[in-house]
């Protein structure tokens, strides 16, 4: 590695990599560590720890790459996509890329990255990509000139995405519609996707969910409330969720941890482990327990039997692990309900009669506003339970194309 005169051996970079990758985890176990400050933008690149893997067919992705590279800093914005091109595994020779997929620097920042999202979906066809749309930031969820496109220039951690890493299946359809994609060509300011309505917006939380350096959850930025009691009380547990209550108890841990648990002992075919939905942990409720234990040691809110397993399980739970989970899920994103009773989790720009939709390529449902003109706006990605794994297949639906402005 060269930087102006200086020389830097390439392993002693690597071993700096792994050594602070591990004091970073530990911090992050320890409590010391906030999802929402500097030390979670990427100590020294955890992309270089995937990269380091490389040498196999494996490779990574261009997706992977833009949504891991983010957090690095470049003079000129535009090279977030050009300058990851040539370490891509998927793209295949330059002479058959789409424009979208090739340098030109000709092209302000704003149309490098709605032409590279568009071509990107059209060679994939997934939506994964739209899962680096930031719905975070309050102040710039109403400045994109296009709903649709991911600004690479706005640092947003990997780990926090619901549509990528992949790990739910809530299309019918595998990939996208490339004859909706393709139905307006002639204009760059608009995703054209098809899919269907499943449920609307009802009722969404005043309050963005917030985390803490102490790895709680609250409803507000004051820290009054603690969000995982607060919301069971107030909006689960004598809600239109019309089941047991060990059933309702087990879908509310699971839509607190949306974000998925990353497995690690894929090492080092994954280095940063293999992201896996959160029902397939099997501490899950015990490390809900050992949470929940710490505000409310007799767990007066449940009913027996559920209130006996879970006092049973919090002394073999790590209730720092669940909390890391459910504040990489929930921070900055809104607890909601539907029209159908269903429950989720929402981007923070989010309204009552927003529609909840399954767009053909994405793993994820996403949230969506009818706008003039039959057109549309995106508002990002959401978790609806009941519908992550498939389920909307099986429903009554009507077939539309969304134009997205």
């Amino acid at each position: 590695m060269r930087l102006g005169e200086h020389v830097l051996l390439w392993g002693s970079l690597v071993l700096a990599a792994f050594w602070q990758s591990g004091f970073a985890r530990s911090r992050s176990a320890s409590g010391a560590c906030d999802v929402r400050g500097p030390d979670t933008q990427g100590y020294l690149p955890e992309l270089w720890l995937e990269l380091l893997y490389t040498q196999s067919e494996r490779g990574l992705s261009l997706t992977e790459l833009v949504s891991r590279a983010r957090d690095f800093e470049a003079s000129d914005p535009r090279d977030k996509v050009f300058a990851l091109l040539g370490l891509a595994n998927d793209l295949g020779d330059a002479y058959n890329r789409a424009a979208g997929l090739l340098p030109n620097y000709t092209l302000r920042k704003e149309e490098v990255y709605a032409n590279f999202t568009k071509d990107l979906i059209l060679m994939t066809g997934y939506l994964d990509i739209l899962s680096a749309v930031d719905t975070f930031a309050s102040k710039r969820l109403d400045q994109r000139k296009t709903s649709w496109t991911p600004d690479l220039d706005v640092p947003i951690a990997t780990v926090r995405g619901l549509g990528f890493p992949r790990k739910y299946a809530a299309s019918s359809s595998a990939s996208v519609n490339l004859e909706a994609l393709s139905a307006v060509p002639n204009d760059p300011s608009s995703l054209t996707l098809s899919g269907f309505v499943v449920d609307v917006v009802k009722d969404v939380a005043d309050n963005a969910l917030s985390y803490s350096a102490q790895l709680k959850l609250y409803t507000s930025d004051f820290h009054h409330d603690d969000a995982v009691v607060a919301l069971w009380k107030e909006h689960v547990r004598h809600s239109q969720y019309q089941c047991p209550e060990d059933e309702l108890l087990q879908r509310y841990i699971e839509l607190l941890t949306a974000a998925g648990f990353a497995l690690p002992t894929e090492f080092p075919a994954h280095p940063l482990g293999r992201i896996i939905p959160s029902r397939d942990v099997p501490s899950l409720t015990a490390d809900f327990a050992a949470y929940w234990s710490l505000l409310d040691p007799g767990f007066l809110d449940f009913q027996d039997p559920v209130r006996t397993k879970l006092k049973a399980q919090a002394s073999l739970g790590d209730a720092d692990q669940f909390g890391v989970l459910a504040g990489k899920a929930c921070h900055e994103r809104k607890f909601f309900g539907t029209a159908q009773g269903r429950m989720g989790l929402c981007p923070r720009g989010t309204q009552s009669g927003d529609r909840i939709v399954i767009l053909h390529g994405g793993s994820v449902p996403y949230v969506l506003r009818e706008m003039d003109y039959g057109t549309w706006r995106f508002i990002g990605e959401c978790y609806v339970d009941g519908i992550m794994f498939g389920e909307a297949g099986k429903m009554e639906k009507e077939e539309k194309v969304y134009r997205i402005m």
